[in-house]
């Protein structure tokens, strides 16, 4: 749970603490993604593994959201009070051009009978919980 130490955690540790901070942030609202908590990531991959399923799968979280709403959610659940201003994604110079929807069909996880992953903001809530990142009056939801 302690994601990239030499980034300083990972993303929800880091907008956390940016956000305690500098009490402003600007998130980008045109990317979409799927968060998807390595637990439930793990189970997928077992049963994945169980069914004997080959090829390419596609094992995300339910739902999609943008890397805004995602933030949103995440100061949320830690009890922050902060500005968030929605941003549109730019390419820096000789940057990558990536795609702005990352959200992944899984049709063909569903076709073998894989279970869906829990929705996002669920499976946020509960990382956050078992992390010590929720705030008291919002854990548990």
């Amino acid at each position: 749970m302690h994601g990239s130490a030499s980034k300083g955690g990972n993303f929800v540790q880091r907008m956390g603490a940016r956000a305690r901070e500098t009490n402003a942030l600007k998130m980008v609202s045109d990317q979409r993604l799927q968060p998807t908590f390595t637990v439930d990531l793990a189970r997928a991959v077992l049963a994945a593994g169980e069914a004997q399923a080959a090829g390419v799968l596609h094992l995300t979280a339910s739902g999609a959201c943008s890397w805004f709403e995602f933030t949103e959610e995440i100061m949320r659940i830690a009890g922050i009070d902060v500005n968030i201003t929605p941003v549109t994604t730019t390419v820096p110079e000789g940057g990558a051009d990536r795609p702005l929807n990352d959200a992944l069909a899984r049709d063909r996880a569903a076709a073998l009978g894989l279970p869906a992953l829990p929705p996002w903001r669920d499976a946020l809530s509960q990382y956050m919980n078992e992390a010590g990142l929720s705030a008291p009056d919002t854990e548990g939801t």
